[in-house]
């Protein structure tokens, strides 16, 4: 849920309201400084607020605002106040870039099947999987002079863990070639069965009382 807006650039004044509707009074179009939010407010009698000013939208005593009329979308703007929020947010964005650098690199999911990144504009499930496989990249480079070695693996429980890999394995730089072969022998036999396993089941399947033939 989105946090309420403590300030606010305006983006339009329009001292006889909105062009359509049935009470005339003076409007102020906003853009939320914190959450980017498009809102409509009544200034406060006599009170003068330009394009591009900042002005407090929060709970507390107002200097210019009246009252806040609610939230409205990009096509409720004006042309002129388009114009300006387009402006305002190159040089906001150019103001903090850090703060959204942060935000891309740091961004995570919101629940199992969506993340926060997927609901920013131009960024689809294609995209996110580059940025999230750039992140880990970086990551991963924090790490380069770590490897599974005979020291760490005897750390493990009973110092007899076995290491399994899905190959191809960077030997050497990854883990070492004693870890690698430690187990070698034990487990290509152990896979070998697996043929003599899947022949048995495909036996017993297709030959009725074949078990008890064989008892």
């Amino acid at each position: 849920m989105f946090n309420r807006e403590e300030y606010a650039y305006a983006l339009d004044f329009l001292p006889y309201g909105k062009s359509g509707e049935a009470r005339k009074e003076p409007v102020v179009q906003l853009l939320g400084d914190e959450q980017f939010t498009l809102l409509e407010a009544a200034p406060k009698p006599g009170a003068s607020i330009v394009p591009g000013e900042r002005v407090y939208v929060g709970k507390n005593e107002r200097d210019k605002v009246d009252r806040i009329k609610g939230r409205v979308t990009w096509n409720d703007l004006t042309n002129s106040a388009q114009h300006e929020c387009r402006e305002l947010l190159k040089k906001i964005i150019k103001e903090r870039e850090q703060k959204f650098v942060d935000f891309l690199n740091k961004a995570g999911p919101i629940n199992l099947r969506s993340h926060s990144l997927e609901h920013l504009p131009a960024v689809g499930k294609k995209h996110l999987k580059v940025i999230l496989e750039q992140r880990a990249l970086k990551r991963n480079a924090g790490f380069t002079d770590w490897i599974c070695d005979e020291r760490r693996m005897a750390l493990t429980d009973g110092g007899d863990a076995l290491y399994m890999h899905c190959l191809p394995a960077d030997i050497g730089a990854e883990v070492t070639e004693g870890v690698m072969e430690k187990h070698r022998v034990n487990l290509a036999r152990e896979a070998n069965w697996k043929v003599y396993v899947i022949m048995a089941l495909l036996a017993v399947a297709k030959v009725p009382g074949l078990d008890t033939k064989l008892g």
